[in-house]
């Protein structure tokens, strides 16, 4: 059995080849799941790579109508903070109850539709089981699942397309910055292994971060990297839930420092 460090890290021995892997661990004594990862990579040769977990946990929850019935097959879609994870959409079963696991820690935003819609938060911890009930209040044009979903995701397929193309255009090569200084800060294996385990919107932010000398304002970060303000405020929210960086309100703006663990494995006392 693996175990996961002290700060997230799993060592893997890799042979040759291509690989696209999502590590899942669970531990027995918690009622949720804890961590989760993905990467890929390719490798010529057998090597020892240091994948960094993240953690995650569970909800269960249930969705009613307005006279408090119980809906099945209702639709779930999940927003989270954190964009690590699994969030795929689910369904209610045949008595309005759902869950889910593997979702990052941090704020979800949990919606269902079935005719009608409705949504709730939850604060999702690492092992543990958060609980939710949803009440479908506000009517849908239509009331049709299938027909509401269709155009969304036609339209959505689209600008998945669009943002992808330009984010390739413009993604770094972390690999490249190894045992390179931006700013002042030398980029290690560590801190490398770290940015590539992270999801695209938080990597670019904590890159943002670097080429700042580790330090920026929150209103800046979302227009850099060409994120809305709710979107930063999600990523960031997310980066100081797994530690990586500080927030400091200063007035009417949040200063955001990249953290003594990211930059030197320590943590803060």
């Amino acid at each position: 059995m693996r175990f996961v460090g002290a700060d997230g890290s799993m060592p893997l021995q890799l042979s040759p080849g291509r690989w696209s892997a999502n590590l899942k661990l669970d531990i027995p004594a918690t009622p949720g799941k804890d961590y989760y990862s993905s990467f890929q990579t390719s490798l010529s040769s057998n090597q020892n790579l240091t994948v960094f977990m993240q953690p995650v946990g569970s909800v269960s929850g249930e969705v009613i109508d307005a006279d408090d019935n119980l809906v099945p097959n209702a639709g779930i879609k999940f927003e989270c903070s954190g964009d690590y994870g699994e969030t795929s959409q689910v369904v209610t079963d045949s008595y309005g109850s759902f869950s889910a696991d593997w979702l990052p820690v941090g704020v979800c935003k949990i919606s269902a539709l079935s005719g009608k819609v409705g949504s709730a938060s939850v604060d999702i911890t690492k092992g543990a089981i958060s609980s939710v009930q949803i009440r479908l209040e506000r009517s849908v044009a239509g009331g049709n699942w299938l027909g509401l979903l269709v155009m969304p995701l036609i339209a959505a397929a689209i600008v998945i397309a669009l943002i992808f193309y330009f984010k390739i255009k413009r993604r770094p090569n972390v690999t490249n910055i190894i045992d390179k200084k931006i700013e002042g800060i030398t980029v290690d294996k560590r801190k490398s292994d770290l940015l590539s385990a992270m999801g695209e919107d938080e990597r670019r932010a904590m890159e943002y971060l670097l080429s700042k000398g580790g330090m920026s304002y929150q209103n800046r970060i979302g227009p850099e990297i060409g994120l809305s303000k709710s979107s930063a405020s999600r990523v960031v929210g997310a980066l100081e839930a797994r530690g990586l960086v500080t927030c400091e309100k200063l007035g009417r703006v949040k200063r955001i420092t990249l953290s003594e663990w990211f930059l030197n494995g320590k943590r803060d006392s």
